[in-house]
């Protein structure tokens, strides 16, 4: 009948009438709260993720261990005189799979510029194989530290890269997070800080920045690296041999490696033997390439 409605999302899972610890497994792991007006509710708080602790806020206690959490859905629409109920319950499997991270962007100091292209990365954690078995994955990006978020890939493989065009704002903001969620079940990760989408699109600074062509799809964590490197490109012609090479200051390769039959490249580097400095990865494929600078200390 047009009423407002209001919702509350509650864990029904019952533990001992006493001496249970909070997060020992013995009562709920969610808190109840006051009914709002949206029917949507994230276990646990956005807060909690954005944060990165997930085990010191009483009530929003993500279980690490296999088993099965009961959910009632409560909506009333408060009809002065006589209101209306209505309920529903929900079963959440918890499993050992995972968890699905976000790894790019997700450490300080990475700036973007307007309109080039760039990779998205996750760890899939075994997400994709049974019995979680999520095939498709939702990317999201935020311009205000995760408050609100919009949808800029929708239903991409879960596979870890996504090549993404980075949306073109009108001023540079430093408050943007990207999210990656599951598409047909429930869990999802933002990424750790805040990243920079910059309307600078001249010769990168930085040593987070790449070379402003990057039709390869170029992104490589963490930087500075002291010891493993991490390599991605997302947007490569199979068909073509990819090589990747890492030079120093003077132009002196000190590795190169030739892939064959890649359509995306996930490659982890060993460094700890390299001096400290700046060096330069370079991935050429098809004709494309693009070099990012980083710094090993």
């Amino acid at each position: 009948d047009n009423d407002s409605l209001t919702y509350s999302w509650e864990e029904e899972d019952l533990g001992p009438a006493s001496g249970g610890n909070w997060n020992s497994g013995d009562a709920p792991y969610f808190r109840s709260y006051t009914p709002i007006a949206s029917p949507t509710r994230y276990f646990p708080n956005h807060s909690v993720v954005l944060s990165g602790n997930y085990t010191a806020t009483k009530g929003e206690y993500v279980p690490a261990i296999s088993q099965t959490l009961q959910f009632r859905l409560t909506a009333r629409d408060n009809k002065m005189g006589g209101g209306g109920v209505c309920y529903a319950f929900n079963y959440i499997t918890i499993d050992t799979s995972g968890p699905l991270k976000v790894t790019v962007p997700s450490s300080v100091g990475i700036v973007w510029a307007i309109s080039t292209q760039q990779t998205v990365t996750w760890d899939v954690n075994n997400t994709d194989q049974y019995p979680v078995s999520c095939q498709l994955v939702d990317i999201l990006i935020s311009y205000d530290s995760g408050t609100t978020f919009s949808v800029l890939v929708a239903s991409t493989p879960n596979d870890g890269a996504q090549l993404i065009s980075v949306p073109t704002l009108s001023a540079t903001l430093a408050t943007c997070r990207i999210k990656v969620q599951s598409v047909g079940n429930i869990f999802y990760d933002i990424g750790d800080n805040n990243f920079t989408i910059s309307i600078n699109s001249g010769t990168p600074t930085g040593f987070q920045s790449i070379s402003q062509n990057n039709a390869v799809g170029l992104t490589v964590w963490p930087n500075p690296a002291s010891g493993q490197l991490n390599i991605t490109a997302a947007n490569l012609n199979g068909q073509n041999a990819t090589q990747l090479t890492i030079t120093d200051v003077l132009g002196h390769v000190v590795l190169q490696n030739d892939y064959f039959n890649k359509v995306e490249l996930k490659e982890s580097i060993d460094l700890s033997g390299l001096s400290k400095g700046l060096y330069f990865v370079k991935i050429s494929n098809n004709g494309n390439q693009a070099v990012y600078r980083i710094l090993k200390d």
